[in-house]
């Protein structure tokens, strides 16, 4: 086998600061955010309903109402926990 040497010259940091995730609370935040994500388009969706009737009943702003607020507590809390995981 042949040897090869190689003179190199590298500068380098002094310090390299690689911020830290915790993985725990980065997947718990990706939970949330899928379940926002579904909230938000169950609300879309009963709006397009909501929309298309001619006689709004209770079940409807029962369900709009749900579904704004479960989709608004999704996302903060996929919110919170992003910013957990990533201050560690």
């Amino acid at each position: 086998m042949a040897k090869i040497d190689v003179q190199a010259i590298v500068t380098a940091p002094e310090k390299i600061t690689i911020p830290l995730v915790r993985a725990d609370y980065h997947s718990t935040s990706n939970v949330f955010r899928v379940a926002f994500e579904i909230f938000l388009a169950l609300l879309c969706a009963t709006i397009g309903h909501i929309l298309s009737l001619k006689v709004i009943e209770n079940i409807h702003y029962f369900l709009l109402t749900l579904c704004a607020i479960s989709a608004i507590s999704f996302l903060i809390c996929s919110v919170f926990y992003a910013r957990k995981s990533y201050s560690v």
